[in-house]
């Protein structure tokens, strides 16, 4: 009976939500760190620099000097461009 209560339609995005606060809640205080968290400061930067200085998909710009022109071609960039265009 309390089980349903808890899986009704009500409560079944809220259950799942406080599992995982409750899961993750030392990590919170810690700093971001790790291989992805750079790749996706990578991505914003390539985003942002398409949508202030040129929207050339061919040549996605880092902030990053050791790079020639700026230009870095890890991907082709169709969801940088993408959200560029929203920006």
């Amino acid at each position: 009976m309390y089980l349903e209560k808890i899986l009704s339609k009500k409560h079944f995005i809220f259950f799942p939500l406080l599992i995982s606060i409750i899961l993750h809640w030392n990590v919170f205080s810690l700093d971001l760190i790790g291989f992805h968290v750079w790749r996706q400061t990578q991505t914003e930067t390539v985003t942002r620099n398409f949508a202030v200085n040129n929207n050339s998909i061919l040549n996605p710009k880092v902030n990053n000097l050791l790079f020639e022109k700026g230009i870095q071609k890890i991907e082709f960039p169709l969801m940088q461009c993408c959200f560029a265009k929203i920006h």
